[in-house]
């Protein structure tokens, strides 16, 4: 099977609805990406190279932490066991 076959039984999955959905989030990440992409361009030709060095420290600064608690906080609420993907059937 090939990548026009796949995309074509995709498709075929997909309701009208999830197509529009998909359009939506697809959009989105385009206008991010150019807007994110325009802002340094943007910013590379408006400021001085030393304050767009300190501007990017400091927003790679304040990114970090949300990142490391996120870790944190999954690593104490999702708990792995051995036993966790054996399921039991539920008695009715």
């Amino acid at each position: 099977m090939n990548i026009k076959e796949s995309f074509l039984i995709l498709v075929g999955y997909l309701r009208g609805r999830h197509i529009r959905e998909f359009a939506w989030i697809a959009v989105g990440q385009a206008s991010g990406m150019a807007a994110s992409l325009l802002t340094v361009k943007y910013l590379t030709n408006a400021v001085a190279p030393s304050i767009y060095g300190q501007y990017s420290l400091l927003l790679a600064a304040m990114a970090l932490p949300p990142g490391c608690f996120s870790l944190l906080f999954r690593s104490r609420c999702c708990v792995i066991t051995p036993h966790s993907s054996v399921r039991v059937a539920s008695r009715s």
